[in-house]
Parts: structure tokens; sequence; C-alpha cells
């Protein structure tokens, strides 16, 4: 499932053989409707990405996207292009979800700055960054 992922694609199947091959990169969870899988403003070192279920993004407490099978998420703290969480998620119906670990992204030695540049810059998170980039200039302190 994860190889069909635009996010995994940008770093090439070498990338993404190594990390499946590893144990602790990845850890498959099920959780209940109800269940909060990130929280906004916290710091993290995973991101997700949803096999079967439902999970619902908000902001300030208000839903701004729903999401399914095949979606990821807390791509950004991932990849390191934002220190919290920009926005709290949570199953809408019970759902198996894959938590992929950034220590093992940073450890895979086929992993080059481009292809992270590129990921940042993929098609499948393009559209969120939209709406991510307002949300993380939004939590910054007043200087």
């Amino acid at each position: 499932m994860l190889k069909r992922i635009d996010f995994f694609r940008n770093f090439g199947p070498a990338f993404l053989d190594e990390l499946l091959s590893s144990p602790e990169s990845i850890r498959k969870v099920l959780v209940m409707p109800g269940t909060v899988l990130l929280r906004e403003g916290t710091p993290g070192d995973s991101m997700m990405v949803v096999s079967k279920g439902r999970v619902a993004a908000s902001v300030n407490g208000r839903v701004v996207k729903h999401l399914g099978e095949g979606s990821y998420f807390g791509e950004l703290v991932f990849l390191g292009a934002a220190l919290v969480r920009t926005a709290t998620v949570t199953a809408t119906t019970f759902c198996d979800v894959r938590i992929i670990y950034n220590r093992s992204f940073k450890r895979t030695p086929c992993l080059s700055e481009s292809a992270a540049l590129r990921a940042i810059g993929a098609r499948g998170l393009g559209p969120r960054m939209s709406w991510l980039e307002i949300l993380q200039f939004r939590s910054l302190p007043d200087l």
C-alpha cells in the first residue's frame, strides 16, 4: 500500500524498500472512532498513513479536512518542515493506520537532500501546503 502513495514515490524504490525492511521504521495500529492520532501544537517524530478507515483533521477545534484510505498526514514534522503538529487528527471510523517514524527516515542511506526537497514539493503534499503554511505562521509567537 505504501508503494502507491505519491509522497513515497518521490524518494524512489530503493528508499521505500529500505524503509519497509526496517522493523523499527513502521508500526501498524488499529484505533477506534474518536481516537486522537495527532494533537495540534505538540511535537512529533512520525507521519501516518490510513490503510483502512477515515479520519478528520481539525484546526482550533474546527474540522478542515476529511481523509480516507491511502491518505497521509504528519509529513511536515516527519520531514522537519515544522516543529509541531499543525492539526489535530481524529479517527472518525475504525482505522488501520501505519505510523512511520522519522528516525528511520533520517538514517536511511539512499535518501538524498534533493529527494527530500522533491517530496516537500510533491503533488501529494502541494494541495495541503496552502492551508498548512498559513497554520504554521499563525502559530508563531509575535516578535
